[in-house]
Parts: structure tokens; C-alpha cells; sequence
């Protein structure tokens, strides 16, 4: 009985760790519809990464547009801002995102856009669109 409470203590710090999971997020998300030659942004980011990412990637159907769509820009990291409110922790790690804007789709169709992320450690996150 006593040692309920220390145990319940544990679990719950644990447990907090496991809710921080890094996460690759890209916009336009699912479902978004374009008419040919519309301009729109295209953004990949990522939260509580440990490092600078090694290497980012974005295929439009299966095929690697990296170039094309951002050419020479980086995945920029920065530090997450700083929580308001009492008690509110800061998150670990770091944010980071690349932003292409006005680009455009010249064809109608169906795109499926994918987007990977290779962190310092070598894990990989992927988002699709």
C-alpha cells in the first residue's frame, strides 16, 4: 500500500517522455484540390528534433522534386518558443521547417505529395499529402 503512490509517480513521469514523439507535418495537407497553374505554399516542418536534420526529400508521385520545388533552401532549425502560463514546461529539442512559396501544379491530376526527413541519429520521418 505504501509504495502505491512512488510507483504511481513513476509511471506518470515515464509516461510523459512517451507522449513526446517527434512529428513531420507538410502543407498542403490531404484532401487540398488546386486548379492547374494556382499558386499555393508548400512547407515541411518538424518538431522536437534532437539535431539539424541530415537530409529532406519531397516526392510528388513517387518521384524525388527536391530540387526543383525548394533548389538550394535548407530545413532551417530554430528553438521552440517558450510556453505562456504558469507551470507550462518548454518542449525539448528543436523546431524547424523549409518553406517553397507560389508554386504550382501545370497539369490536372491527382498528386500524392511525400516528404522524409533523415535526422542526425539516422531515423526517418515521413509525412504524405
Amino acid at each position: 500500500m505504501r509504495y502505491r503512490l512512488p510507483l504511481l509517480l513513476i509511471v506518470c513521469a515515464l509516461s510523459t517522455n512517451a507522449w513526446a514523439q517527434r512529428e513531420l507535418r507538410i502543407v498542403p495537407p490531404t484532401g487540398a484540390t488546386f486548379a492547374p497553374g494556382q499558386r499555393f505554399d508548400i512547407r515541411i516542418e518538424a518538431n522536437e528534433l534532437k539535431e539539424s536534420p541530415r537530409q529532406f526529400s519531397i516526392e510528388v508521385n513517387g518521384r524525388d522534386e527536391t530540387r526543383e520545388i525548394f533548389e538550394t533552401q535548407e530545413f532551417k532549425t530554430f528553438e521552440p518558443p517558450l510556453p505562456i502560463g504558469r507551470g507550462a514546461k518548454p518542449r525539448p529539442g528543436l523546431n524547424g521547417g523549409v518553406t517553397r512559396r507560389n508554386w504550382a501544379f501545370d497539369k490536372p491530376g491527382k498528386y500524392e505529395i511525400t516528404t522524409s526527413l533523415i535526422q542526425s541519429d539516422g531515423t526517418k520521418l515521413t509525412a504524405k499529402s
